[in-house]
């Protein structure tokens, strides 16, 4: 007797230790398949709403940084809340038309800007409405990296002039939005970190607020003005400090404020030149079209921008921008 019932101790402690066993699978299984699917598609940074967004004439010889020309807004502090692989950015201005944008700015609060290291910000994307303004992405395995807790904040600078500097019109409850395009690869270390670096050229560099831009003047009754780096302008260039490769490019001035170009050279050597082009017959329908070419680096060249502009006028062209944005990825 005492054998047959250690024999069904056994076979119960053998069913007990099945049963346990089958759960903690399950449960295990549950919290894998939880923890996979916890991984973000997608980060959203939204503008706060402009009630109402008025149209305005911009005539030559004013400044979009003019009083009523600009309107600028931004969003709140959002924490990335894990560490993610940014592989490509969706823009959305909402209640508004695309040429209302100026330009917006992707920042992260935690980084000082790696140009202007008095600013306590790191852009991280950047677009404007003739250039990239509604998706960008990396190409191959180039990834852009948060670690969990980066606080972002994304401004934006909208301009509504009525034609033929835009299209005008009124437009209510307008706001901008960017979704971060999250790579969930599960195998991250065959991803290629980039960094972005904003060069600009300014009268007065590196003394804007977040957002609002550097500019300059271009001088009356200039055939052809070029607005070169100086010593006293030294955001229009980067040394790298490290050998790498650039993997796009993209270049901003003002075609309606008769921008003609952004060269960009390495070494003094003109590698690419941004020129504005009209994209239907609309006056306003300016691109400046983006470059997606990869440029090998090596520590201690100089990449930096030029920007030419003409002015018949008989006074300055006042607010007047020329900047470049890069994505770098070090070797």
């Amino acid at each position: 007797m005492t054998q047959i019932r250690s024999k069904q101790k056994v076979r119960m402690f053998n069913k007990t230790w099945i049963v346990v066993s089958l759960v903690l699978a399950i449960l295990i299984l549950l919290f894998l398949e939880t923890f996979t699917f916890s991984h973000p598609k997608t980060l959203t940074v939204t503008t706060r709403p402009i009630p109402v967004l008025k149209p305005h004439r911009h005539s030559p010889g004013d400044s979009v940084f003019d009083p009523g020309h600009m309107t600028v807004t931004q969003s709140g502090a959002y924490i990335v809340p894990q560490n993610v692989w940014i592989k490509s950015f969706d823009i959305q201005i909402k209640n508004g038309n695309p040429r209302n944008l100026h330009h917006l700015v992707l920042v992260r609060l935690d980084q000082n800007d790696n140009i202007c290291p008095n600013y306590d910000w790191q852009p991280i994307m950047v677009a404007s409405s003739e250039n990239s303004a509604t998706h960008q992405e990396f190409p191959e395995n180039y990834r852009l990296f948060l670690p969990k807790g980066t606080p972002l904040l994304l401004f934006a600078m909208l301009h509504n002039p009525l034609p033929p500097a835009g299209p005008g019109g009124t437009y209510a409850n307008v706001q901008l939005q960017v979704k971060l395009n999250v790579d969930n690869s599960k195998n991250p270390q065959r991803f290629k970190p980039v960094e972005l670096y904003r060069l600009h050229l300014a009268d007065s560099p590196c003394t804007n607020n977040i957002g609002f831009g550097e500019t300059f003047d271009v001088p009356a009754n200039t055939a052809e003005y070029v607005k070169k780096p100086s010593p006293t302008d030294f955001p229009a260039e980067y040394t790298f400090q490290k050998p790498g490769t650039i993997i796009a490019m993209g270049g901003h001035i003002h075609p309606f404020d008769r921008g003609k170009a952004l060269d960009v050279y390495i070494n003094n050597n003109l590698v690419h030149s941004f020129t504005p082009k009209l994209k239907n017959d609309k006056p306003w329908s300016w691109e400046i079209d983006p470059l997606f070419q990869k440029k090998h680096v090596g520590k201690g060249d100089t990449i930096s921008i030029e920007a030419r502009y003409s002015n018949p006028n008989p006074f300055a062209l006042r607010g007047e921008m020329g900047m470049m944005v890069f994505y770098f990825a070090k070797d």
